[in-house]
């Protein structure tokens, strides 16, 4: 049967236009040249013809391979990969008590020292979520708190989900004897009555933590503590640390349990709780499950975290405060001026305000009280719009200190989402190519034509000029397109249109293309100049020896500082700009500070034949930029074109086989053009 592995390769053939070749699979599937082709082996051994190899790459027949992916790999299939075998473990023991290691080695088929390797990761991935792993008389055992387990257990079916987003499909998947529909209609129905809103995400959150409760509970297994608690029947009742049902976890610390943290208690107000007891009456009834006064009052704590009370279309700056409090708002309007003052950005547009401050008083619960989303979206924002992320790193770094909180990556994508979707609107008034109409005066055309041109490019043209006279053409300056109704004698220096006098469809579509292209013109020579002056062939280097993160940062960092670049704390705030979230793209590293604060505006290159260890990851070029404030518009430029194709992985496998200075730069101002 296929692997993983084996399944993503067709995935991705199936959905190109044009054959791949090798080198572009192995760079998407972050493994070498040669795997690429066993897999393509093994697939057409399994399914002989399917992947067709010809001198452009591989192809395959979409239809064969839609059959295959649905087919898809079946509850009896043996895990390929170490990491395969990791997740299969990882389900095996959060479904039983513990697990013989030596079954283990059967059912895989593998040996007692590859079942160790396979332990070690499972160490790794239990350490974040405050779990261990013991192992005793042969016997595999998952220690720690039930309510961490259950993290654990979402936390894996997001993972599994990443080429699809995770949707209630999915969890029906996960969960296929529990209802998941009939939890999704209880929860919306309670929510409605309620007048209570979520969007999608959070919808799915709310079932999926229900579904782990419910299938947790059913195998015995349920969360207390040592508070006492509301339960779904509405009376008070003590904690139920000290029940005897095997499953039960011990009682807390009272400063370390979710319920037990001041700020829980606090987060939950009295319509949250009783929207609580509603769902879990409802869910006992239907699953025959019983949910103690914690599983109630944690479920209270999510609908807190992931639901407001209002539609933001009917909150107002005067009513806002109501909703999200005093302190809250006094962030939201730091951060929002902190954008107009170091982004040169404004955003106090007042939808986005009353969103964006909706969005802040729910993050700031999640955080203290151990919930943080998590976000389907992070890694596409993060690669495809690294300039709106890194400004939202930015803004995280301010709300963490100023809230007393941590916002991890998910959370960190969250609020670029929100920033992304003003300052789109915004970018599209500042990009309009300057047009002059050619136009003799004759039966007021000229003011048809420019009718024509307000009608279809409102958004996308500035008419600066409107000429009768041929002789006057040679006259203007700043023109990027002329437009015309009569054949010009001369070329003028700019592309030129001759438009129908009575514009057709054929016509708007021509003017389209040539005002796409002058906006793609444009934009790449600005980016071959900003390039040609900013990465000096001084500040590039080819290193052969193997280096860690700390040791590149530094040595990258004592080069502009020896040239005058920056000052000698630049070194500090690139660390701490990476300890907020890893600036790795694949096998790209891009260090920066939080704040423009160089000297003077650089970017460095180290170019490595050894793999140089950054954290969890393994990177063979690092891209250091040092912009000073006064190149902000350079490094908004610069910055999202530059990672783009960075991220990809194909051109940035073509960019390492760069040998030196000149080569590289031909190579990266190509690819960016």
């Amino acid at each position: 049967m296929l692997s993983d592995r084996e399944f993503t390769l067709l995935r991705l053939l199936a959905q190109q236009t044009k054959p791949l070749t090798s080198r572009a699979l192995a760079a998407q599937l972050d493994v070498s040249v040669r795997t690429v082709k066993t897999y393509v082996q093994r697939i057409n051994r399994e399914a002989p013809g399917v992947v067709i190899s010809g001198q452009q790459g591989y192809r395959c027949d979409p239809e064969t391979v839609r059959a295959l992916l649905e087919q898809g790999r079946t509850p009896g299939d043996t895990p390929q990969t170490n990491e395969e075998r990791t997740v299969y473990v990882l389900h095996r023991l959060l479904a039983s008590d513990s697990v013989d290691i030596f079954d283990l080695c059967e059912q895989l088929f593998v040996s007692y020292s590859t079942i160790k390797g396979v332990v070690s990761a499972i160490r790794g991935k239990l350490s974040p979520f405050h779990l261990g792993l013991k192992l005793e008389n042969n016997h595999l055992q998952i220690t720690g708190r039930e309510r961490d387990k259950r993290r654990l257990v979402s936390d894996l079916l997001y993972n599994e989900a990443t080429v699809n987003f995770l949707d209630l499909k999915t969890v029906q998947q996960a969960f296929p004897q529990i209802d998941i529909a009939y939890i999704e209609a209880c929860v919306r129905s309670v929510l409605g009555a309620s007048h209570c809103f979520a969007n999608d995400y959070s919808m799915i959150n709310l079932v999926l933590h229900v579904a782990i409760t419910i299938d947790r509970i059913q195998g015995g297994r349920t969360v207390s503590a040592a508070l006492p608690k509301v339960s779904a029947r509405g009376s008070a009742s003590e904690g139920d640390g000290d029940a005897t049902t095997s499953g039960t976890e011990a009682a807390p610390d009272q400063t370390s349990g979710v319920i037990a943290a001041a700020g829980a208690d606090s987060a939950i107000g009295p319509q949250e709780l009783e929207m609580a007891r509603t769902i879990a009456r409802e869910l006992e009834r239907h699953f025959n499950v019983e949910l103690n006064a914690t599983e109630v009052s944690e479920l209270a704590l999510l609908l807190a975290s992931r639901t407001t009370m209002l539609d933001y279309r009917t909150a107002s700056r005067e009513n806002i405060e109501r909703f999200v409090g005093a302190g809250c708002l006094e962030i939201v309007n730091e951060m929002i001026a902190d954008l107009k003052e170091n982004a040169g950005i404004d955003l106090s547009e007042h939808e986005f305000y009353v969103r964006f401050a909706l969005h802040v008083k729910n993050l700031i619960v999640r955080a203290r009280t151990g919930g943080l989303s998590k976000n389907p979206l992070t890694l596409q924002i993060k690669t495809s719009c690294p300039l709106l992320y890194d400004t939202a790193v930015v803004e995280a770094d301010l709300l963490q200190r100023r809230a007393g909180i941590h916002v991890n990556d998910d959370e960190i994508a969250y609020i670029a989402f929100h920033l992304g979707s003003t300052l789109e609107t915004q970018k599209q008034l500042t990009n309009k190519v300057k047009a002059v109409l050619y136009c003799p005066s004759y039966y007021n055309i000229d003011a048809k034509i420019l009718l024509f041109l307000n009608r279809h490019f409102e958004e996308d043209l500035l008419v600066t000029n409107v000429v009768t006279d041929e002789g006057d053409l040679g006259h203007l300056a700043g023109a990027e397109l002329l437009i015309t109704t009569v054949p010009v004698n001369a070329y003028y220096g700019v592309p030129t249109y001759l438009v129908s006098i009575v514009p057709t469809e054929a016509d708007r579509a021509h003017i389209r293309r040539m005002v796409d292209d002058i906006r793609a013109e444009k934009r790449r020579c600005v980016l071959r100049s900003h390039l040609e002056g900013l990465i000096e062939p001084a500040l590039f280097e080819v290193n052969t020896r193997p280096l860690d993160r700390d040791e590149v940062i530094h040595l990258m960092a004592e080069r502009l500082h020896a040239r005058g670049y920056v000052t000698e704390d630049f070194e500090r705030q690139v660390r701490e700009r990476e300890e907020l979230s890893s600036t790795v793209y694949g096998t790209i590293a891009l260090p920066h500070a939080l704040r423009l604060a160089s000297l003077h505006s650089s970017i460095s290159v180290m170019l490595s034949r050894a793999p140089i260890s950054w954290g969890d990851a393994k990177v063979n070029l690092v891209v250091m930029l040092s912009f000073s404030k006064s190149d902000q518009e350079v490094f908004y430029e610069v910055f999202d074109p530059l990672v783009s194709v960075l991220a990809n992985r194909e051109q940035a496998s073509a960019l390492m086989d760069a040998t030196d200075y000149e080569s590289f730069i031909a190579r990266l101002c190509e690819m960016m053009e």
